[in-house]
Parts: structure tokens; sequence; C-alpha cells
């Protein structure tokens, strides 16, 4: 289980062992869950959300290795079970230990397997697809 706070989108972010993300409102009329995000393969291990262009962007990575990207809108009706067709990128060999957002530009994700993946986020239609960015040298764990 992971939880993320996501201020400026007044939302927590939890990831679940049941491989679902659940996104819940913090204040106003509408305050409890909002969203269950699908579509992982594993517990979901590491959350990270950002707001931008009128959605919620969830970043999450599971126990398969896989990492999936939403756009959240502002419109998600209470506890509604959101499109599972998320963005998705198999990007590790096990678990998915730590999920980020940079401003809104950048995803890193770093899993067990001591690999840390770099995404760019380009927004455009309520969405943020995610890009590989370039890799401009070997990031590879340090032997002890």
């Amino acid at each position: 289980t992971s939880l993320r706070l996501a201020p400026a989108a007044n939302s927590l972010v939890a990831g679940c062992a049941d491989w679902t993300v659940r996104v819940h409102k913090l204040s106003g009329e509408s305050i409890g869950a909002v969203a269950t995000l699908v579509g992982h393969s594993g517990a979901v291990t590491s959350v990270a959300a950002q707001a931008g262009g009128g959605n919620l962007h969830v970043l999450a990575g599971d126990a398969a290795g896989c990492v999936r990207l939403w756009a959240v809108g502002s419109s998600a009706n209470s506890g509604e079970e959101a499109d599972s067709t998320a963005t998705l990128v198999r990007s590790h060999d096990g678990d998915v230990h730590t999920c980020l957002t940079a401003c809104g530009k950048l995803a890193l994700a770093a899993g067990r397997d001591g690999r840390l993946h770099a995404w760019g986020l380009s927004a455009g239609e309520g969405k943020a697809p995610l890009r590989p960015v370039p890799r401009r040298g070997t990031m590879a764990p340090s032997a002890a």
C-alpha cells in the first residue's frame, strides 16, 4: 500500500493491495472516494500524483513491475471505476518501489531491480502520455 497527497487538487491517492488505486477528495461537497483506477496486475506498491490541465495525473507502479498513468478529470463521480486504458509501461523486473512526478513534466520510477526509468509527460487533450527520456549515461547499482 502507498499513499500520496496532491494538495493542489485537494486529493489523496492510495495504492492498494487489491490491484487498484483509489482517489479521495479532501474538500468540497463530495469528500470521500471519487474514483477507483483499475488495470494493474499486482499489488500497487507506489503512487504519485500531480494536478495539471484540469486533471489529476496519477502515476502508479505495481509488484509486477508495471507503471500506469491516468488523467482523472474533475468530473469523476463518487466511487466510480475509471477507464482501465491508462498509459501502461512495463518497466521493471519485480516491484516498483518509487514513483515520482517532477513539476508535471517528468515521471520517474525506481524498482527492486536497481533501475531508474524516466519519461517525459506531454499534455494533450486532457491526457499525459509517457514518452521515454533519452539516456545520457548508464545508471546501474553500485557494487558494494
